[in-house]
């Protein structure tokens, strides 16, 4: 993400969180997932 901003705040910290989230499927929300679980959603170059 690239907004310029040269803070980061909570309700900044909390849209991303509600992003990131938005495209987690319920297959890859599990106890056992972790960020080192590739996902095709995973560094996804921008087209």
């Amino acid at each position: 993400m690239d907004c310029r901003a040269i803070e980061i705040n909570e309700e900044m910290k909390l849209a991303a969180a509600q992003a990131i989230a938005s495209v987690v499927t319920d297959e890859e929300l599990s106890e056992q997932a972790s960020l080192t679980t590739k996902s095709p959603n995973a560094c996804a170059k921008p087209s």
